[in-house]
């Protein structure tokens, strides 16, 4: 017993009033020890493993005492149970019982406990740190139920767990690793971050589900924060119409194709005389004036279409579209694009069961999408696979349903927030050259 000098009255007093209680604690032990009572010898507490070291002859006495419906943890045997009634439940607190001196609970701390079958359920520790950290003996530990009852039933022996409690270290270093498992998991919530790009109007923030795709059955797992000049755009059709033409018809070549007069066979030499006929003059029966002959400006092929739409009207019409998918309810998130199987029908079953429409169109950031749903949607017509970087509006409304996932959103979000928000957009409005990048 240590007393420092900056110790006050009140802390000599606790200090003294602990020295007496351990010292009456020993008292009791040697008193039942003389009166031939098994008695139980202070074990030795390691506050790493959180367990108890029984030697050999302990566990022979706490079986043997058991036995005789004796408790080695307190005084009280059968007669002195139906006379008290029943021992209360013990309480364990940091690995220990609180019981005083008579076995009854709310007392002392003593260095001995009572081990019951739920303290044993702790994860799995890794095989590194079950190794460093088994140094003690297989033996057995005497649950709470060895000690009498009110159905007198007999004693319990537990199992040693080979896994022991682990430090507050080892628990950090294992939640840690169970959340770099997870990371690839969506959050509960996904909440939007305003601070690069402010949006317009923050009363129309969207917001939307995330569902899975492990089970045909819908699950909700989690929330995720649009941001609303994305998904919340004011929807100018004109602008969704315009699009639609340009993308109609940039790709379209038109191969029709008529003969003039010098491609129609025949019609080489003069019909007639030039004078003495009375007949108007002609040099060839395939002029254009003629019954099959050739066509003055009429179409050639190949003939392009290509046009350019102004670079802020394509990103408008996607910042629309996207924006009345989702008031019409035809937009779904989903965590990510892993399906548990190869087969066909599972895909009809979750179209089916979610009512994703007729057709579907799943977008996922990057290009390469899983096995298992490749080949699931490669005998579907009406669902296919694209990636962000290909979304467009002609797709969009071709297809009833669209289906994003988590990473899609936020890569749509980070390009179309950059476009709409740059400084050199100015550079973007000029015409457009065949050659440009």
């Amino acid at each position: 017993m240590v007393i420092d000098e900056k110790c006050n009255v009140n802390q000599i007093i606790e200090i003294l009033h602990e020295t007496v209680a351990g010292l009456e604690q020993q008292k009791k032990l040697l008193s039942q020890a003389a009166a031939g009572k098994p008695t139980l010898k202070k074990m030795q507490w390691n506050p790493k493993l959180r367990t108890s070291q029984y030697n050999q002859q302990e566990q022979q006495e706490i079986q043997s005492s058991c036995n005789n419906q004796t408790c080695p943890y307190g005084s009280f045997n059968k007669q002195e149970q139906e006379q008290h009634g029943p021992l209360p439940e013990q309480k364990i607190n940091n690995g220990m019982d609180r019981t005083n001196e008579s076995g009854r609970g709310n007392g002392k701390a003593a260095n001995y406990r009572i081990v019951t079958e739920t303290q044993y359920d702790y994860p799995e520790a890794n095989e590194q740190e079950t190794n460093n950290n088994r140094n003690y003996d297989d033996g057995y530990d005497c649950d709470e139920e060895c000690c009498p009852s009110e159905n007198n039933n007999p004693g319990v022996w537990l199992k040693k767990s080979k896994n022991p409690r682990q430090s507050n270290a080892n628990t950090e270093s294992t939640a840690a690793a169970s959340n770099e498992a997870v990371v690839s998991k969506p959050a509960l919530i996904l909440p939007q971050n305003y601070a690069d790009y402010a949006p317009v109007n923050r009363n129309s923030a969207r917001q939307a589900w995330i569902e899975n795709t492990d089970a045909v059955k819908e699950r909700k797992v989690g929330l995720i924060e649009l941001h609303p000049d994305v998904f919340a755009a004011q929807p100018r059709v004109d602008i969704i119409q315009e699009n639609i033409e340009w993308q109609r018809k940039y790709r379209y070549v038109s191969m029709a194709h008529a003969k003039t007069r010098a491609e129609v066979r025949g019609g080489g030499r003069k019909p007639w005389p030039q004078k003495g006929g009375g007949r108007a003059r002609h040099g060839s029966i395939r002029s254009p004036l003629f019954k099959g002959g050739g066509v003055s400006h009429g179409p050639r092929s190949p003939t392009t279409h290509f046009y350019m739409l102004p670079f802020y009207k394509r990103v408008l019409g996607l910042t629309s579209t996207l924006s009345v998918k989702l008031a019409q309810d035809d937009l779904h998130i989903i965590e990510n694009v892993e399906i548990p199987t190869r087969d066909a029908q599972f895909i009809k079953d979750l179209i089916q069961e979610r009512n994703w429409g007729p057709s579907v169109l799943i977008i996922d950031k990057q290009d390469i999408f899983p096995e298992n749903i490749c080949y699931a949607t490669d005998q579907l017509g009406y669902v296919n696979l694209m990636p962000a970087f290909g979304l467009n509006v002609y797709s969009m409304l071709k297809h009833d349903t669209l289906v994003l996932t988590v990473d899609a959103v936020k890569h749509l979000e980070q390009r179309l927030l950059y476009q709409l928000h740059r400084n050199d957009a100015i550079s973007k409005g000029g015409k457009f050259k065949l050659d440009q990048v």
